[in-house]
């Protein structure tokens, strides 16, 4: 989920519409995958990891995206 929704789909239309990959675009990607890796309630390898590894997983991808969208607000770009 992850690498699709984020550098698949974020990566590949921005680069599809410009011919043109940077790094905003890529942390952009980083930001979307994690949000919908964490969102989509699937039944992943978690479940055989166990709870405690998918609430750590979890909380360290929100916190990324949250400090990546801080970098864009700061930056301007939001």
């Amino acid at each position: 989920m992850f690498i699709f929704f984020g550098f698949v789909a974020v990566g590949g239309t921005y680069y599809v519409q410009t011919n043109t990959y940077t790094l905003d675009v890529f942390i952009s990607s980083i930001i979307c995958g994690s949000i919908v890796d964490t969102a989509n309630g699937k039944h992943t390898i978690i479940e055989k990891l166990g709870g405690k590894f998918g609430s750590d997983l979890f909380l360290i991808l929100g916190v990324i995206a949250y400090i990546l969208c801080v970098n864009f607000a700061i930056k301007g770009h939001i």
